[in-house]
């Protein structure tokens, strides 16, 4: 099934619209309305989730590929970097070293394989 270029643009802005009205949801609510306690609390980690859901099968795809091989496997630079980021971000509670520390490293590890 092929869709035209207008169709493709109707189901992009009508999504946008819908997500831009769902997330500024909690923004129009009077007060009495927004989500309080444990449910507000949980919508802090939200976006940590998200991003968590992002980069997680991209990070961890190479030990589920069982013809990689270890050999594979070490000269993949993603997990070490991911591991050094999340082990710097939580021992300095400092995103931007984490992230600083995670890039250095991956880099660093690409350098060395090629």
């Amino acid at each position: 099934m092929s869709y035209s270029s207008t169709q493709i643009w109707i189901a992009i802005v009508l999504l946008t619209v819908i997500v831009t009205a769902a997330r500024s949801t909690f923004l129009l609510l009077p007060r009495s309305l927004r989500p309080r306690g444990l449910l507000a609390r949980a919508l802090d980690f939200a976006p940590v989730a998200a991003l968590a859901g992002i980069v997680a099968p991209d990070v961890l795809a190479p030990l589920g590929a069982a013809e990689a091989g270890l050999l594979a496997l070490a000269a993949d630079a993603r997990l070490p970097a991911a591991v050094a980021l999340v082990a710097v971000a939580s021992y300095t509670r400092n995103a931007f070293a984490g992230l600083g520390c995670g890039l250095v490293l991956y880099f660093a590890l690409r350098a060395l394989v090629a």
